[in-house]
């Protein structure tokens, strides 16, 4: 049985051959997720992570490309950093990349990065009420990760979606997607604060939100007979 988030992973999933009639678009349990939590204000961010927000807020996220070498991933980091040097009254959130190949070379480059910049702050593990609470509060999100285009469109914020890590993924209006390049990056963080985007975002839609996933799923169980179930 197959549980997909959007129409269109449904036509793929039946493109690799697979019987419709076992494949199900019920969105994202991500998405579901988010909505059960009570979220924090600004004010209890800034007391429970001793942090101080700024005029704008910027959530940044870089994960390792597997495919790509550690010089590789390195000069990928570099360009996004360097994009976020010399913000006007910003703050900077990063939180911790994934444990993939290339991951200490990354914590390392970004706490360097917050040693020289006032404003910076680094998160080893939040969890989803600090995060998704951050969300909210944010102005934007910076980075490579799927959180971006699968959570950011429900708060109906911008996501500057860098790189190839997200390829292929279905994304809202709100997602910018940009090249590893410091030029384009910030020419990116420049149209993300224009009034032309701030009017799509009033209007997003997140493509993920299919309403109550988790009990879509339970009552498609609930009718399969396991005992005739093709194995594989």
């Amino acid at each position: 049985m197959h549980f997909v988030s959007t129409n269109e992973y449904f036509r793929r999933v039946e493109q690799l051959g697979e019987n419709r009639r076992n494949i199900f678009n019920v969105g994202s349990m991500g998405v579901e997720s988010l909505k059960r939590i009570e979220l924090l204000s600004q004010n209890e961010l800034e007391k429970k992570l001793k942090i101080e927000f700024s005029k704008k807020n910027l959530l940044i996220t870089f994960h390792p490309e597997s495919l790509k070498s550690k010089n590789e991933n390195k000069k990928k980091l570099t360009e996004l950093l360097n994009s976020l040097k010399h913000l006007p009254d910003t703050t900077l959130i990063f939180t911790m990349p994934g444990a993939d190949a290339n991951f200490n070379m990354i914590v390392k480059e970004i706490n360097q990065f917050i040693t020289k910049n006032k404003k910076s702050y680094f998160f080893k593990s939040l969890g989803d009420e600090l995060y998704f609470s951050l969300c909210k509060v944010v102005d934007l999100m910076i980075g490579n990760s799927s959180s971006g285009v699968i959570e950011m469109p429900s708060f109906k914020k911008g996501t500057i979606n860098i790189g190839e890590r997200q390829k292929g993924r279905i994304k809202a209006k709100s997602v910018l997607n940009v090249d590893f390049n410091e030029k384009k990056i910030r020419e990116k963080m420049r149209y993300s604060y224009s009034k032309k985007f701030n009017i799509v975002l009033r209007t997003v839609k997140n493509p993920y939100d299919q309403g109550n996933s988790s009990d879509k799923i339970i009552k498609i169980l609930k009718k399969i007979d396991l005992n005739n179930i093709l194995n594989k």
